[in-house]
Formats: structure tokens, sequence, C-alpha cells
């Protein structure tokens, strides 16, 4: 089986997010492992390893399975996302979070001169390569009911009335007039494209 990923943002020896990334950390090892399997991960350890790093933004990488893990870090700086190009694959599958991404890099490497990618499933938007998308229309946000992923910052804005579910067809995209991009490391309204940059 592959190995699971968590990448959570540390900035100024802070992790952010922890509560929803332990949620789907323990989700993820029920559904790939079993009832009984609990996380070895805990958070003064990672807080341990963060309070070596100095006070610049990083990618926290947890790569672990049901009996080990390891922990990477990483600077990290935002990509200038200005254009998307639609990539369909109605077979593409990634409900959890694993290291292994070769579908998905296979998808992207179909971008073209575009900056990033959209992927669609059976008609319907899902996410970019590394995001969660949330589109702008009426003065409502609203993101894709059946994410390839269901992001933590995803969840978060969930929590918070921020962002509603709805399915989003490919076809209906010029009726919305703005795209967010985000995660774990990337704020709502930090990557921002219109949709007449979105192009098949």
């Amino acid at each position: 089986m592959s190995l699971l990923l968590e990448s959570i943002k540390v900035l100024d020896n802070k992790i952010y997010a922890w509560p929803y990334h332990e949620q789907r950390i323990l989700r993820s090892l029920k559904t790939c492992y079993g009832d009984e399997t609990d996380s070895l991960i805990s958070l003064s350890h990672l807080q341990k390893y963060v309070d070596q790093l100095d006070n610049r933004l990083y990618k926290l990488r947890l790569i672990y399975n049901d009996h080990s893990y390891r922990i990477e870090h990483h600077l990290y700086s935002m990509k200038n996302i200005q254009s998307l190009k639609l990539v369909h694959d109605d077979s593409i599958r990634y409900s959890e979070k694993y290291a292994d991404r070769e579908t998905l890099n296979d998808l992207y490497s179909k971008k073209g001169d575009a900056d990033d990618i959209l992927i669609i499933r059976n008609g319907l938007v899902t996410d970019s390569y590394y995001c969660n998308v949330a589109l702008l229309k009426d003065g409502l946000w609203y993101t894709p009911k059946s994410p390839l992923l269901n992001g933590v910052m995803r969840q978060q804005l969930l929590d918070q009335d921020l962002i509603i579910e709805a399915d989003i067809l490919a076809d209906d995209l010029s009726s919305y007039t703005r795209i967010r991009l985000f995660n774990a490391m990337v704020g709502f309204g930090d990557v921002e494209v219109s949709v007449d940059n979105v192009f098949e």
C-alpha cells in the first residue's frame, strides 16, 4: 500500500491547523488499515522538530503508514498561477493523500502553456494539481461537492460557512467569474484566477 502524506504549514515555529490534519491522519489510517489503527504522530514531537527551524515559512511533510513515519521540511514559496487548463480524467481517484502522486503528475504534464490544471471528472470540476478550488458566482463562493481530496483548508472554510458545496459542471464555467485555489499552504484568496483564463 502506498505511503500516506500530510503537508502542514509552519510559520514562526507555529504549526497551523493541526486538529484538521490530525483528523485526516486518523481517518486515512482507519480507511487504509482498519478500525484498530491509532496515529503514531504526536503534536509534541512535531513541535520539538519545528522548534529547531527558523521563523520562515516551511512546508512540513509527514510521510507515514500504520507503524512508522518520517518528517521532512522545505522552505515554501507560492507559485504564480494566472491560467488553468482543463484536463479530463473520469477514472482518477485520490480520496486519501498519498505520497505517490504519479497519476496527478501525468495529468499535470498535460498543462501545456498554462500555469496549472483544473481536473474534470465525469463532467464535474474537482481540484487543481495541488489545491482545492472555489468559484465565484453572484457574490458566493462554491466549491465542488466531490473533490478529489477533502483538504484541510477546504474543511475549515466549510466549517466557517465561507464556501458552499455544489456540483460545478465544466460546461457551466462561464457562469462563474473567478476561481480561487487553496490548500494547507495557500490561504483562501492568495491565488485567484479569472475564469476567462481557464481554457481547454
